[in-house]
């Protein structure tokens, strides 16, 4: 009975590294993120900024859209 108590309590140290990776990974995806944005030209920040504004003015399409 021990050994499987001194086995799960090995387990549960190493278990304070799942935050630590986590954290890392998050904060590589943040900056890679970043680093993309601010590579972008401005005319397709300002065309991407619009997108979800933009309506076209075709009856159709307009019917797709609501629909």
């Amino acid at each position: 009975m021990s050994k499987i108590v001194s086995q799960y309590a090995d387990q549960l140290s190493l278990i304070g590294i799942y935050p630590v990776i986590a954290l890392i990974l998050f904060m590589a995806v943040f900056a890679a993120v970043l680093v993309q944005v601010s590579m972008m030209e401005r005319a397709d920040l300002r065309e991407l900024s619009k997108l979800p504004l933009d309506m076209n003015d075709d009856p159709e399409t307009l019917n797709e859209q609501t629909h």
